[in-house]
């Protein structure tokens, strides 16, 4: 498993929630 993989992963989800979340 790499850390990057991880780190992109995590990264995508909070994009992901930021843009879910109503500005």
């Amino acid at each position: 498993m790499k850390t990057r993989t991880l780190l992109r992963c995590v990264l995508a989800a909070l994009v992901a929630v930021a843009l879910a979340t109503p500005a």
